[in-house]
């Protein structure tokens, strides 16, 4: 599934950052879960590595599984997810679909980047209704 039976019996101290980042992955997949939590998934990986735990986890999606991802880099955001909530310093500042957000804070091609520098670069960013 990710790619390492080649160099299954290698010791794990040997593989490339890129490996043990798939490793994590299929040792999170192991069970079949009905949710996955990634944190910072790609974090350190070469284009090509990046490119391959990206591929599996949208695998993952594609078959059913709720992924939650937390991540800073707004790309990954805008191509995986369905559903994006910025926060910022423990607060939830705002949460809807990458296009609604990007309509509301500039329009559909507004970098997610720069809708997240829209929204918590104001001296009040807004909170959700819920605590409000």
């Amino acid at each position: 599934m990710v790619g390492l039976q080649e160099r299954a019996r290698e010791p794990v101290s040997a593989y490339s950052t890129g490996m043990k980042q798939r490793l994590l992955i299929a040792r999170g997949l192991l069970h079949q879960p009905q949710v996955l939590f990634l944190d910072e998934p790609t974090r350190g990986l070469d284009p090509m590595a990046a490119y391959e735990v990206r591929a599996t986890i949208l695998a993952q999606r594609e078959h059913g599984t709720t992924v939650l991802l937390t991540t800073h880099l707004m790309d990954e955001a805008d191509q995986w997810c369905d559903q994006i909530a910025f926060m910022v310093a423990g607060r939830l500042l705002v949460q809807d679909t990458p296009q609604r957000l990007k309509a509301t804070y500039g329009g559909a091609a507004t970098p997610l980047e720069t809708v997240f520098r829209r929204i918590v670069g104001t001296s009040n960013p807004p909170l959700l209704e819920e605590e409000q």
